[in-house]
């Protein structure tokens, strides 16, 4: 028998053949047929409300938008200039300004940084002092050449005045500052006197840090700056062991004893 069948009023009666018909669930079998066909009009009905609901709204925004494009079209022609005043003149002003395009003069491209590789090599504490040796190599190899750059540049030009004594540290001279002993004693001296704090090796804090200092006349080290930091705790051990540094040798512009900045790479690599 089809499904069908199985809501028809004829099947309904067979089953409750010599049963109880007054029973509710006579009543619902009955009926089922009805239900179903009034559940599907309904949803059938819900269905069209949409559709003709938001076909209306389409439409209704479709003339509103022909309306109002239609009176534009008709008000557009009959806008005017506004009339000028006798004696008065009508301008154009711009909404921003333009920018004057920079220009170089003449000499201005005679002084081209020349670009280095980067040194691969640093301080390093927790391993050998001999690995950290080629570090403070490479960086008095590229002063020089800095040096070098500055030296042919100040000859080219004639408009320079007379050179007068130095007033402020440099970081290029003829002679740099030299540490007691020379590098390797350099290197030495602060993995002996540069602790690990133990808080940043327990958290794996390390890395590369920079730290700046200016060598006086007399060798004596001052003004200690961290140009890159990694931990407060490093920071203030690194400057408290550079505070207890022995005097340098001074370094020494065109004879005379001069001031410089001095600035040391130190890597930190915690010990697992």
């Amino acid at each position: 028998m089809s499904k069908s069948n199985l809501v028809s009023e004829a099947w309904c009666n067979l089953i409750f053949e010599g049963r109880n018909k007054g029973y509710g669930a006579y009543c619902i079998r009955k009926n089922i047929g009805k239900r179903y066909t009034l559940a599907l009009l309904g949803v059938f009905s819900l269905l069209a409300a949409i559709l003709l609901i938001s076909w209306s709204i389409r439409l209704f925004v479709a003339r509103e938008y022909q309306g109002a494009l239609e009176d534009l079209q008709q008000v557009i022609p009959q806008l005017k200039m506004a009339e000028v005043k006798e004696g008065h003149e009508m301008k154009v002003i711009a909404g921003g300004r333009t920018v004057r395009r920079a220009s170089l003069k003449a000499e201005g491209n005679a002084r081209i940084p020349v670009l280095v590789e980067e040194t691969k090599n640093n301080i390093r504490f927790g391993s050998s002092v001999e690995d950290s040796l080629a570090l403070l190599t490479d960086v008095e190899e590229v002063l020089s050449g800095i040096e070098e750059l500055d030296s042919v540049y100040e000859n080219k030009r004639k408009d320079l005045p007379i050179e007068g004594p130095k007033l402020q540290a440099t970081e290029v001279v003829q002679q740099m500052p030299q540490f007691p002993g020379g590098i390797k004693a350099l290197m030495q001296w602060l993995d002996t006197n540069i602790s690990y704090p133990q808080r940043c090796v327990k958290l794996k804090i390390g890395g590369q840090m920079q730290v700046s200092f200016f060598v006086a006349i007399d060798g004596s080290v001052h003004d200690i700056k961290v140009d890159y930091s990694l931990h407060p705790d490093i920071d203030r051990t690194v400057i408290q062991a550079l505070k207890r540094m022995p005097r340098w040798q001074p370094g020494m512009q065109d004879g005379q004893l001069t001031e410089v900045c001095v600035t040391i790479p130190i890597e930190f690599n915690p010990r697992r």
